[in-house]
């Protein structure tokens, strides 16, 4: 009995750790204050455009910087 109760303590701590690890960023747009992912392109409720893709690199971008981060 007691063997079974560690095992189900231990399934709980690992589902609240895994849970955490996969979660995304969330913030809001800035034209619309709609919810947006880190990963999105463009707002889905405004299409304001959230990243842009580096002309050097290739990699997306905040729209706002002046300059790349992944380029020397």
């Amino acid at each position: 009995m007691m063997f079974l109760l560690m095992i189900a303590i231990v399934a709980m701590i690992y589902y609240v750790f895994k849970k955490d690890l996969f979660v995304e960023n969330i913030t809001y747009c800035s034209e619309c204050k709609t919810e947006i992912k880190d990963s999105y392109l463009y707002c889905p409720n405004c299409n304001k455009q959230l990243k842009k893709e580096c002309e050097n690199c290739k990699k997306y971008i905040d729209v706002r910087w002046r300059h790349c981060p992944y380029c020397d």
